[in-house]
């Protein structure tokens, strides 16, 4: 099995929305992300599959090694709190088409500099509930007036 690139992105203008474009589905998916925010505008970074809006999305999550807190039937996936900081994200999902799409996510990012302070880090276990398709696009959002800066970076692998 070798993994193959299929699809990168990096914006070349700001946007509230960076997707993979289409991908060709894959057994597994590999994600990695630089997510540039808007200096000081707290942003949450939101994620859907194929363009679904729909309440198919449930989360576990902790939040800087808090308790682990939970979100369903929700129309998107939640990927951390609002915060105003730049994001680095690697992602593994599953992505049978029979089976609900699993994935394994972190986050991490540097809201204060030095070595005085940790990184922001975020680690969960998200669900698309669809069983009938597999994901051919993802897209990264991010909530209230927070924008991806020029730069910010999508790349998604995948293999049988």
């Amino acid at each position: 099995m070798a993994w193959l690139r299929l699809s990168t992105n990096t914006l070349s203008s700001t946007n509230t929305n960076i997707s993979t474009g289409a991908i060709t589905a894959k057994k597994f998916l590999f994600g990695i992300s630089n997510l540039i925010n808007q200096a000081g505008i707290a942003s949450a970074v939101r994620e859907q599959m194929n363009n679904d809006t729909s309440s198919n999305y449930a989360v576990r999550r902790s939040i800087n090694g808090a308790v682990d807190s939970t979100a369903t039937s929700a129309t998107e996936i939640d990927c951390g709190v609002g915060v105003a900081l730049d994001r680095l994200v690697i992602c593994y999902t599953i992505n049978i088409a029979t089976e609900e799409k699993l994935q394994i996510y972190f986050e991490t990012g540097n809201d204060v500099t030095g070595a005085g302070t940790a990184p922001y880090r975020v680690e969960q276990t998200p669900k698309w509930v669809n069983t009938s398709d597999q994901i051919t696009e993802i897209d990264f959002n991010t909530s209230g007036s927070g924008i991806w800066q020029i730069g910010t970076n999508v790349m998604i692998m995948g293999t049988e």
